[in-house]
């Protein structure tokens, strides 16, 4: 199994839409058994979900994912887990111990600029 995590200087990044880098963890076994850093170059949900889904990314965790990106990974069979912050290693250990809930809710409600946030931009710099 492989999980991503959206990743800026060691912590779950904030925003999955503008995640700059994923960092990816093959479990074995219930253990971390490789993990490396990969930059995203920035391409939007639909470019990232793809791109995980070929790398064979099973789970993502996340800070705020809004509904485009959430239904895009659900579509290619990526479970997400969301609103998650702290650094992104203790994201993992959690989420091998079962203490994440996977969720298919959006936790940005900021998609079109009509919907207002559920969370304060300010934190993520912004929502798309």
């Amino acid at each position: 199994m492989k999980v991503a995590v959206t990743y800026k200087d060691g912590m779950v990044g904030q925003s999955f839409a503008d995640a700059e880098a994923f960092k990816i963890y093959e479990i074995k076994d219930g253990e971390i058994a490789f993990e490396m850093v990969v930059q995203t170059m920035e391409q939007g949900a639909k470019a990232i979900a793809d791109f995980l889904s070929i790398g064979k990314v099973t789970n993502v965790i996340c800070g705020d994912i809004d509904e485009t990106a959430t239904f895009t990974l659900a579509m290619k069979g990526i479970m997400v887990y969301a609103g998650v912050e702290g650094p992104a290693d203790g994201a993992v250990m959690a989420f091998l111990e079962e203490k994440l809930a996977s969720t298919d809710e959006a936790t940005c409600g900021h998609v079109t600029g009509s919907v207002s946030c559920t969370h304060n931009c300010s934190t993520c710099g912004g929502c798309h």
